[in-house]
């Protein structure tokens, strides 16, 4: 039996004005393990935005890691471990380790000397099929079963695009909005449009969201997202919101 754990944390911050636009202070990532530890908030596991430690991740018997960001694993009565793909780099605590696979879509190979109770040593090894972040799913305040109030909808100035990383315990990740375009259908079917280049709601944006009257269909449409730094951009399915 492998003695492996695997945990996911991840705490991302929003901006006000904005479609979340997540802040990754995860720069030195690779060479600063200090730096993980704060930005992935070993502390305080019961927020929402916190992913508690697990056991092993597990799809179809087969332990899993998520590309693109540092996925933390706990290696017990081992260590000198390896990676087939991907990068290893071990944490402040002894017997925890960061490893970081780019590419999703593949299978990593992580090989430890492990000690027995007979103080022998073996090498042992685990596979990781490396996924990709879960597509993001969208969250605005004030938005029931596609409707919104005029009133809410008026005063709309961002919303978040929650991944939901599935283990036996769940992280939620923040994703980034690069962009997107708003179209405004009215009860006289009459259709206006604009686009909006980047996280921040333009001024045409705002304008638009303040004409917001009972009776108006207004499509979030186009929008692309990035879900970690390494994160291919991806576009989501169009949402629409019912004025009422």
């Amino acid at each position: 039996m492998y003695k492996f754990s695997l945990f996911l944390g991840l705490f991302l911050s929003l901006f006000i004005h904005s479609c979340a636009p997540a802040i990754w202070q995860l720069t030195d990532a690779t060479t600063n393990p200090q730096a993980l530890n704060n930005a992935f908030g070993k502390q305080n596991t019961n927020t929402e935005n916190n992913a508690a430690p697990s056991n092993v991740w597990v799809d179809m018997q087969r332990h899993y890691v998520y590309a693109g960001i540092p996925n933390r694993i706990r290696i017990l009565n081992g260590g000198e471990p390896s990676l087939s793909v991907g990068t290893i780099k071990e944490t402040d605590n002894i017997g925890e380790y960061f490893i970081e696979v780019d590419m999703p879509g593949i299978v990593t190979e992580l090989s430890s000397n492990i000690i027995s109770k007979s103080n022998e040593t073996k090498v042992e090894k685990i596979m990781y099929t490396v996924l990709p972040l879960p597509m993001p799913e969208w969250r605005i305040a004030g938005l029931q079963n596609g409707k919104m109030l005029a009133k809410d909808f008026r005063s709309l100035r961002n919303f978040e695009l929650i991944s939901t990383a599935v283990g036996e315990k769940t992280a939620v990740i923040n994703c980034t909005c690069l962009g997107f375009k708003v179209l405004k259908i009215d009860s006289k079917n009459q259709r206006s449009e604009t686009n909006n280049p980047n996280a921040e709601f333009s001024p045409e944006v705002i304008n638009l969201l303040n004409t917001a009257t009972t009776g108006d269909i207004f499509i979030i449409q186009q929008l692309k997202t990035q879900c970690s730094p390494k994160d291919r951009t991806r576009i989501m399915q169009s949402l629409a919101i019912e004025i009422i």
